[in-house]
């Protein structure tokens, strides 16, 4: 597994700088840079309907002294790292043989080389949501320590929706799940309500955000 992350991250952190920014990157990258000198605030994001966490990594590079045009699309190609071990162990779990395998065939996947070689949200998101998709399969597994992959899906999902909304698609999937898998007795009430209850939470921080009617007319 190491010697594939290795490979992918140092495919993707090559040439990093070789071609033009996009528009999504130059607007995440100036609020990064623009949350690190203090003329922003630290939930500028928010005011136009986006969450923060990615912002913030940037911006946390930026301030190690990272070239401001590289410091986002490093975040994302670090991500490639969780991601990959998340997936590995996924793919362990449920094609037990084929975890390398699937690990490379996700490393050297053309679209994902594509995008997490870019200053964009998305990357960062997937990480969050192969995580706590790991964590609500072991979950489902789990006879032991079952309340620490409860907490760790919810909070992991959680993560990922203050990445980028998208992830919200996960949420309700899980949602939608929880109604049978409290009648299959797969998980408990408490373990249900551990696993959406953070998600909540970022969605209100979003809806008391002044950006969300905004965001939401908008999509």
């Amino acid at each position: 597994m190491l010697s594939v992350l290795i490979i992918g991250l140092s495919v993707r952190l090559l040439f990093l700088n070789h071609y033009p920014f996009f528009t999504d990157e130059a607007i995440y990258t100036y609020w990064a840079r623009s949350i690190y000198d203090g003329s922003l605030s630290p939930f500028i994001p928010l005011f136009d309907g986006k969450t923060i966490l990615f912002v913030w990594a940037t911006s946390a590079l930026i301030a190690l002294q990272v070239p401001i045009m590289l410091a986002g699309r490093i975040v994302s190609a670090l991500s490639f790292l969780g991601t990959g071990y998340f997936v590995y162990h996924i793919a362990k779990r449920l094609i037990p043989g084929r975890e390398r395998l699937t690990l490379i065939l996700y490393a050297l996947n053309p679209f994902a080389l594509f995008f997490e070689r870019m200053a964009i949200m998305d990357p960062l998101m997937t990480t969050g949501m192969m995580a706590s998709v790991y964590y609500f399969i072991e979950l489902l597994h789990a006879h032991k320590q079952r309340a620490r992959y409860a907490a760790g899906t919810g909070i992991l999902l959680a993560l990922a929706f203050l990445t980028k909304p998208t992830a919200q698609i996960l949420f309700f999937f899980i949602a939608a799940l929880i109604p049978l898998l409290l009648v299959k007795k797969k998980i408990t009430l408490i373990e249900s309500l551990v696993l959406v209850l953070p998600t909540i939470a970022a969605f209100v921080l979003m809806a008391t955000s002044s950006g969300y009617d905004a965001y939401r007319h908008k999509n």
